[in-house]
């Protein structure tokens, strides 16, 4: 029987060759066919160790000694760069903050050096001192009439025949059993007996007057006063008869603006200050050797005491004053101030013509 001696035939083979006796022949043979392959084995398991040993001393260099972290190759430092960028980014807020701060102060140390504080003389005399409104003149005249005719009124005659008179002329005898508040409930009108409402609008003065007499004495007053200010009733006055004080706006002759413009500049300062003002607008005007400052006033103005208005006329006066002497305009004794109700050129004070260190404010038509 014959078998195969070729190596790497299989198991077989293998088995084979085992169970032969080994001769000096077969085993040299075996040995050359064999030995490449230990030699390959051999070399293959050496430079793996070489190469572990090599592996690991690197680290172990790396790790300690004096070649520690030579594997690691140093990183560029990034955290220092980026520091500063933000340093920068936060610098120009901090010094564009401070600025309008600076600003802000510097402008309140200046405006509170314009401040002008006027010496108030505390024993100004009643007759120098007249409160203004032309309203509380209409008022109290109205008040007047409307006591007289209120006390003319009588109650009105109810249940009892009566003559109703209409404003078209017609005449109604009947009873009248209730007055309302714009209307009067008739019965038994004659000559049919009938019934009906009549509005107040379609009576005459008449009828008015005796069944709503505190009404028509209301609209009566109000007619009375509204003639008398058409007629000038309320804004005569011989302070300003004259024609000293002129109150027609004009345009400020171009000597006086400067002096002006600084009035204007320390008022608006003073309503900043919380003080208020009722000023609308400001004029100047030369009447021979004479400045008059012209203030034109708003409502506001008549609603505070006698007092406060009092010392702001003075403070206004002798600040005008000042702007004449530093612009060379005038003296004292030529600077003027008059006040007018804006809107309706109504002088309500200023300086007195004859003096112009006093000062009056206007109440009650002389």
């Amino acid at each position: 029987m014959k078998m195969s001696t070729k190596g790497g035939s299989g198991t077989t083979g293998a088995r084979s060759i085992k169970e032969r006796p080994k001769t000096s022949s077969r085993a040299n043979s075996r040995a050359n066919t064999h030995s490449p392959k230990k030699v390959k084995k051999s070399g293959g398991m050496l430079s793996y160790v070489i190469v572990t040993l090599i592996t690991f001393g690197a680290i172990v260099s790396d790790i300690t000694g004096p070649f520690q972290g030579w594997l690691r190759p140093k990183k560029s430092i990034e955290a220092p760069k980026e520091e500063p960028k933000e340093e920068v980014k936060k610098a120009p807020v901090k010094k564009e903050k401070p600025k309008p701060v600076k600003e802000e102060i510097k402008k309140e140390e200046v405006k509170p050096k314009e401040v002008f504080q006027a010496t108030i003389n505390d024993n100004l005399t009643a007759e120098e001192v007249e409160e203004a409104d032309e309203e509380k003149l209409k008022n109290a005249r109205y008040e007047e009439i409307y006591t007289e005719l209120k006390a003319k009124v009588k109650k009105p005659p109810l249940n009892k025949r009566v003559q109703i008179r209409m404003k078209d002329g017609r005449k109604l005898y009947c009873y009248v059993t209730k007055v309302g508040t714009s209307s009067l409930d008739l019965e038994k009108i004659e000559p049919y007996n009938g019934k009906m409402s009549v509005s107040a609008s379609k009576l005459s003065d008449q009828s008015k007057e005796m069944f709503f007499g505190d009404q028509f004495a209301k609209i009566k007053a109000r007619k009375i006063v509204a003639a008398e200010e058409r007629q000038g009733y309320f804004k005569k006055d011989p302070a300003t008869e004259s024609g000293f004080f002129d109150p027609t706006i004009e345009e400020t002759p171009e000597r006086l603006v400067h002096a002006v413009k600084e009035v204007g500049d320390w008022l608006n300062f003073q309503a900043r200050r919380g003080s208020g003002s009722a000023v609308v607008r400001l004029g100047a005007k030369k009447k021979d050797s004479a400045r008059i400052l012209y203030v034109y006033l708003g409502r506001p103005f008549f609603s505070q005491s006698v007092k406060e208005k009092t010392q702001w006329l003075e403070a206004v006066r002798q600040f005008w004053v000042l702007r004449c002497k530093s612009n060379s305009l005038a003296t004292e004794e030529n600077a003027h101030v008059c006040l007018v109700l804006d809107g309706r050129n109504l002088i309500v004070g200023g300086t007195k013509e004859e003096d112009s260190k006093k000062i009056w404010l206007k109440k009650t038509r002389r």
